[in-house]
């Protein structure tokens, strides 16, 4: 199992490749298990997606992965989806605003959407905040 980040500057905009972004991994690797805490140090205003990639000879049940955030001067962990694991395969972990710290999912944070066939936008006012995505995960 892998975790990486994809960095966008530009929430507003889907233009161009994302940049990778590295990450240390800490926690102790027991028999081919891997780290179980990944982190992210000075990260850059812009949208983050994490991904995992995993390989698995079976079914070895789910990852329920975690995401802590400093909010408000407090460390502040959230719960993400949980992911099957089973195969090989990717899946979007979370999407996450910074530096404003909201997940690509919270929609009441948000004050409208608007759809088209290939992507979601979702914005924010009067903070003038707008959010695009593509429908696909990365």
């Amino acid at each position: 199992m892998e975790v990486s980040a994809i960095w966008r500057p530009r929430p507003d905009l889907l233009d161009g490749p994302g940049h990778p972004v590295p990450m240390d991994a800490f926690g102790v690797s027991r028999d081919n298990f891997p780290p179980e805490v990944f982190s992210l140090a000075n990260p850059a205003p812009g949208v983050y997606t994490f991904v995992v990639s995993y390989q698995t000879p079976s079914s070895v049940g789910e990852a329920r992965p975690t995401l802590s955030l400093q909010d408000h001067g407090s460390l502040g962990v959230r719960s993400l989806r949980p992911v099957s694991l089973a195969g090989t395969g990717r899946a979007v972990l979370a999407r996450i605003l910074l530096p404003q710290g909201v997940l690509w999912e919270h929609d009441r944070w948000f004050t409208g959407r608007s759809d088209s066939a290939d992507t979601v936008t979702k914005f924010r006012f009067p903070e003038g905040i707008s959010w695009i995505e593509r429908r696909a995960d990365p």
